[in-house]
């Protein structure tokens, strides 16, 4: 009797793995399955409205689609800068095809909420995620009804066309019909919601659920928005070697000083001409002919050389002081004191981190009562 007879080896995709273990995206029960929808739609929202300066209005509708089998429809609008038709299939029907994975700052780092939605959807009813979108400027609103094929990690469109956009409407809208259990996640929702308001302010909520108590507006208490971030380069002291060869294979001709000034954040010539007398290279000398131990040394070296800068911070973008307590003091509603201590970038091993505090006395907010010290964290 021979191994494979033993012994079965077989390949998942990437789909059918998440679909296998969705607990790690936060769908582990109908309850969590609300909440972490609306959370990883809400997002995607904000995402595509303040990154590009617009204030977002966004709105969430919940419904029971079928109440006696526990089927809950969300629907999930925003105003911002929308998707492309040819680019819909992909980024709702295909795990791991995302605009997150660049080095800025954004919320979510796998770019998973939306395919996770999806996935949860179609193997708890059945049933396609409703996507309307249309960019800026658009003359026409984009509709798919889509499914992802678990086995190829790939969409499936189920239908599809292209509608009149008679008013110049710009963003997207999502409806999906899953099992859920909204009265046990309503608390949670309308908490991240308020929570969410603190440090977005400059946007605007409406929540409408089943039931006529089921509706929160929370609206815009400022239209001043941080500015948005910049794209950033990998830091010297982050690198792996595939990283490298990756960069390599770009062009192999370059010569290893411009190599170094290009491609890494804070790397100046006179710093890479340092670098490389610290390596034993010439300036001149074709990335392309570092290979195997030369590779593995090359990098080695970058990690253990101390004479790079500090990761930059001007790609963060922080809330800002002023932003910051508008939000605060709209939800919390401090009767007594309320001061912010302010925004500090600082670095942690090679990545800037961001992080603002306030300090409220006397909270009148359901959200936090009494003495509350917070720190916000406004992209994960």
């Amino acid at each position: 009797m021979g191994t494979n007879d033993i012994v079965k080896f077989e390949a998942l995709s990437p789909a059918e793995f998440f679909r296998r273990n969705r607990e790690i995206a936060g769908f582990s029960n109908s309850t969590r399955a609300v909440y972490q929808t609306i959370r990883e739609l809400v997002e995607n929202s904000l995402d595509a409205t303040e990154t590009f300066k617009i204030l977002p209005s966004i709105k969430i509708y919940i419904d029971y689609a079928d109440q006696s089998r526990s089927w809950v429809s969300i629907y999930v609008e925003d105003n911002g800068i929308g998707i492309p038709g040819d680019e819909i299939p992909n980024v709702f029907g295909r795990v791991f095809y995302s605009s997150k994975y660049r080095i800025k700052q954004h919320r979510g780092i796998f770019g998973l909420g939306a395919k996770m939605v999806v996935l949860y959807a179609q193997s708890t009813t059945n049933t396609p995620i409703l996507v309307r979108s249309a960019p800026l400027k658009s003359d026409v609103i984009y509709e798919y009804q889509l499914m992802i094929d678990i086995t190829k990690n790939e969409p499936v469109i189920v239908s599809q066309r292209t509608l009149e956009n008679k008013y110049g409407w710009h963003g997207t809208a999502i409806k999906v019909v899953l099992e859920g259990d909204w009265s046990k996640a309503k608390r949670r929702v309308e908490e991240y919601l308020r929570r969410t308001a603190m440090v977005a302010p400059y946007a605007e909520f409406v929540l409408r659920g089943p039931d006529e108590d089921d509706a929160i507006k929370i609206p815009r208490v400022t239209t001043k928005m941080p500015d948005p971030p910049e794209e950033g380069l990998p830091h010297p002291k982050s690198v792996d070697v595939e990283l490298i060869k990756q960069l390599i294979q770009r062009d192999p001709n370059t010569p290893l000083l411009e190599f170094l000034v290009e491609n890494f954040d804070g790397v100046g010539e006179t710093i890479a001409k340092t670098f490389l007398d610290f390596v034993g290279l010439p300036p001149d000398m074709p990335v392309g002919k570092l290979v195997n131990d030369e590779l593995v040394n090359f990098v080695t070296k970058m990690r253990e050389f101390n004479g790079w800068r500090r990761p930059r911070a001007d790609w963060l973008s922080p809330i800002g002081e002023d932003i910051l307590a508008e939000g605060v003091k709209f939800v919390l509603r401090p009767r007594l004191y309320l001061q912010s201590l302010g925004s500090r970038v600082r670095t942690w091993v090679i990545h800037s981190l961001s992080r603002q505090r306030w300090l409220g006395v006397g909270l009148s907010s359901p959200v936090i009562n009494r003495l509350s010290i917070g720190l916000l964290i406004r992209f994960r």
